[in-house]
């Protein structure tokens, strides 16, 4: 009841300085742009009372806002749980896609020397990476994770396959290529 009383004080002050809040319209078939999220606290209700709290609410009659569990805001992704595991999924699949579109031609072309390749992972990919990361609250499988994709990436960078990273490992392949772990660089 005081989201819906809020929401309708805010949608009135929009009012006052020209400003539209854009609500779904049931008769229309229009969704709404404006959506919100409910963040439980630790020792909240049962997951009925929550599942109450998270549908969709009314404003007037046929005008209502949506709820979301997660939305991007300055690039980052922020989940109703307040975990970093969107974000950190979504920072991954981006550098990697970077790190591929960059790899035929330039990582992995062995005219180029090593040092070169790695400062352009780092100035590029890892950089794509990490963005954002002061703000993780990181948990030792997310690190992972980002540890797993990194150095996977020195792999392919300095063109090793399976067959010799059974034979050497990766640290290894680091003292190679000279590479620092992802969880010991200075910025």
């Amino acid at each position: 009841m005081d989201l819906v009383n809020g929401s309708k004080i805010i949608d009135a002050v929009l009012k006052k300085f020209g400003l539209l809040m854009h609500k779904g319209d049931k008769v229309k078939k229009k969704k709404p742009k404006t959506e919100f999220v409910y963040f439980p606290s630790c020792n909240d209700m049962d997951e009925d009372e929550l599942n109450a709290k998270q549908q969709e609410f009314f404003i007037e009659e046929n005008e209502y806002i949506a709820h979301t569990e997660s939305f991007k805001y300055l690039g980052s992704f922020i989940t109703n749980y307040l975990e970093d595991d969107t974000d950190i999924d979504a920072r991954i699949k981006s550098a990697s896609k970077m790190f591929e579109s960059l790899a035929r031609n330039i990582l992995c072309n062995k005219s180029l020397g090593i040092p070169t390749r790695k400062r352009l992972v780092i100035a590029a990919v890892t950089n794509l990476l990490l963005w954002g990361c002061e703000s993780w609250a990181t948990k030792q499988s997310q690190i992972n994770k980002l540890r797993v994709v990194y150095d996977k990436w020195i792999r392919k960078m300095s063109n090793v396959t399976l067959k010799n990273f059974e034979q050497f490992g990766t640290r290894y392949i680091r003292r190679k290529t000279r590479a620092t772990s992802l969880t010991t660089m200075r910025w």
